[in-house]
Protein backbone atom coordinates (compact mmCIF):
# COMPACT_ATOMS: atom_id res chain seq x y z
CA UNK A 1 0.00 0.00 0.00
CA UNK A 2 2.52 2.77 0.52
CA UNK A 3 4.87 1.54 -2.64
CA UNK A 4 1.36 2.41 -4.52
CA UNK A 5 1.25 5.76 -2.70
CA UNK A 6 4.10 6.56 -3.40
CA UNK A 7 3.99 5.37 -7.01
CA UNK A 8 1.10 7.68 -7.36
CA UNK A 9 2.30 10.51 -5.65
CA UNK A 10 5.71 10.51 -7.76
CA UNK A 11 2.89 10.08 -11.00
CA UNK A 12 0.57 12.74 -9.81
CA UNK A 13 4.21 15.27 -9.72
CA UNK A 14 5.12 14.11 -13.15
CA UNK A 15 2.05 15.03 -14.07
CA UNK A 16 1.92 18.42 -12.72
CA UNK A 17 5.15 19.08 -13.84
CA UNK A 18 4.00 18.08 -17.72
CA UNK A 19 0.93 21.04 -17.11
CA UNK A 20 3.08 23.42 -15.89
CA UNK A 21 5.24 23.09 -19.22
CA UNK A 22 2.21 22.89 -21.65
CA UNK A 23 1.31 26.32 -19.53
CA UNK A 24 4.74 27.45 -20.32
CA UNK A 25 4.18 27.22 -23.88
CA UNK A 26 0.62 28.48 -23.97
CA UNK A 27 2.37 31.87 -22.70
CA UNK A 28 4.89 31.66 -24.92
CA UNK A 29 7.94 31.11 -22.27
CA UNK A 30 9.26 28.61 -24.82
CA UNK A 31 13.20 28.61 -22.81
CA UNK A 32 11.68 28.27 -19.33
CA UNK A 33 9.45 25.01 -21.01
CA UNK A 34 12.21 23.58 -22.50
CA UNK A 35 13.88 24.04 -19.39
CA UNK A 36 11.97 22.40 -17.02
CA UNK A 37 10.79 19.40 -19.92
CA UNK A 38 15.16 18.67 -19.49
CA UNK A 39 15.30 19.04 -15.88
CA UNK A 40 11.94 16.80 -15.54
CA UNK A 41 13.49 14.48 -17.86
CA UNK A 42 16.59 13.97 -15.72
CA UNK A 43 14.98 14.11 -12.65
CA UNK A 44 11.95 12.08 -12.98
CA UNK A 45 13.25 9.48 -15.66
CA UNK A 46 16.71 9.60 -14.98
CA UNK A 47 17.16 10.46 -19.04
CA UNK A 48 18.94 13.70 -20.76
CA UNK A 49 17.37 14.45 -23.66
CA UNK A 50 20.53 14.93 -25.76
CA UNK A 51 21.53 11.41 -24.86
CA UNK A 52 18.39 9.97 -26.44
CA UNK A 53 19.48 11.22 -29.79
CA UNK A 54 22.30 9.27 -29.47
CA UNK A 55 20.12 6.08 -28.81
CA UNK A 56 18.54 3.96 -32.09
CA UNK A 57 15.49 2.36 -31.97
CA UNK A 58 16.93 -0.67 -30.67
CA UNK A 59 18.74 1.09 -27.59
CA UNK A 60 16.05 2.82 -26.36
CA UNK A 61 14.08 -0.02 -26.59
CA UNK A 62 16.32 -1.91 -24.49
CA UNK A 63 16.37 1.42 -22.16
CA UNK A 64 13.00 1.26 -21.46
CA UNK A 65 12.99 -2.40 -20.86
CA UNK A 66 15.81 -1.61 -18.89
CA UNK A 67 14.18 0.78 -16.02
CA UNK A 68 10.80 -1.15 -16.17
CA UNK A 69 9.02 2.04 -16.44
CA UNK A 70 4.88 1.55 -15.03
CA UNK A 71 2.79 2.50 -17.56
CA UNK A 72 1.69 5.24 -16.47
CA UNK A 73 5.49 6.67 -15.97
CA UNK A 74 6.28 5.36 -19.48
CA UNK A 75 3.01 7.42 -20.83
CA UNK A 76 4.46 10.93 -19.49
CA UNK A 77 7.33 9.62 -20.74
CA UNK A 78 5.49 9.35 -24.12
CA UNK A 79 3.89 13.19 -23.21
CA UNK A 80 7.28 15.03 -22.26
CA UNK A 81 8.88 13.72 -25.63
CA UNK A 82 6.07 15.02 -27.47
CA UNK A 83 6.04 18.80 -25.46
CA UNK A 84 9.93 18.82 -26.74
CA UNK A 85 9.10 18.55 -29.82
CA UNK A 86 6.07 20.74 -30.37
CA UNK A 87 5.25 22.40 -32.44
CA UNK A 88 6.71 19.80 -35.33
CA UNK A 89 9.47 20.84 -37.12
CA UNK A 90 10.82 19.20 -40.31
CA UNK A 91 14.82 18.73 -38.54
CA UNK A 92 16.42 15.61 -36.68
CA UNK A 93 15.70 15.69 -33.73
CA UNK A 94 11.90 15.66 -34.30
CA UNK A 95 11.83 13.30 -36.83
CA UNK A 96 13.72 11.10 -33.60
CA UNK A 97 12.34 11.90 -31.15
CA UNK A 98 9.01 10.89 -32.76
CA UNK A 99 9.85 7.53 -33.63
CA UNK A 100 11.26 7.16 -30.00
CA UNK A 101 7.50 8.16 -28.69
CA UNK A 102 5.46 6.06 -31.41
CA UNK A 103 8.14 3.01 -29.78
CA UNK A 104 6.81 3.78 -26.60
CA UNK A 105 2.99 3.76 -27.84
CA UNK A 106 3.78 0.47 -29.29
CA UNK A 107 5.21 -0.89 -25.99
CA UNK A 108 2.11 1.22 -24.22
CA UNK A 109 -0.29 -1.30 -26.46
CA UNK A 110 1.93 -4.46 -27.07
CA UNK A 111 3.24 -5.09 -23.68
CA UNK A 112 1.00 -2.98 -21.38
CA UNK A 113 -2.03 -3.71 -22.91
CA UNK A 114 -3.36 0.11 -22.71
CA UNK A 115 -4.48 2.48 -25.09
CA UNK A 116 -6.15 5.65 -25.36
CA UNK A 117 -7.93 8.02 -27.60
CA UNK A 118 -5.25 10.79 -26.65
CA UNK A 119 -2.40 8.68 -27.85
CA UNK A 120 -4.20 7.05 -30.63
CA UNK A 121 -4.93 10.49 -32.28
CA UNK A 122 -1.35 11.58 -31.18
CA UNK A 123 -0.07 8.61 -32.52
CA UNK A 124 -2.10 9.39 -35.84
CA UNK A 125 -0.40 12.94 -35.65
CA UNK A 126 2.89 11.47 -35.95
CA UNK A 127 2.42 9.74 -38.66
CA UNK A 128 0.80 11.78 -40.77
CA UNK A 129 3.64 14.46 -40.21
CA UNK A 130 5.98 12.13 -40.11
CA UNK A 131 4.89 10.92 -43.73
CA UNK A 132 4.36 14.63 -45.10
CA UNK A 133 8.22 14.85 -44.96
CA UNK A 134 10.66 12.88 -47.05
CA UNK A 135 13.74 13.33 -45.46
CA UNK A 136 12.57 10.87 -42.55
CA UNK A 137 13.65 7.98 -42.72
Amino acid sequence: MIRRDFIQAEIEKIAKALAKIMGLKEASNLQEADDLINKSLLNDFDLKADDLLLLDEKQFKKLLADRKYLPQKLDLLSQFLLESVSPFQPNPKTFHLLDHILLIYQLLEQEHHTQSFENLSRKQNIIQFLNQNEQHG
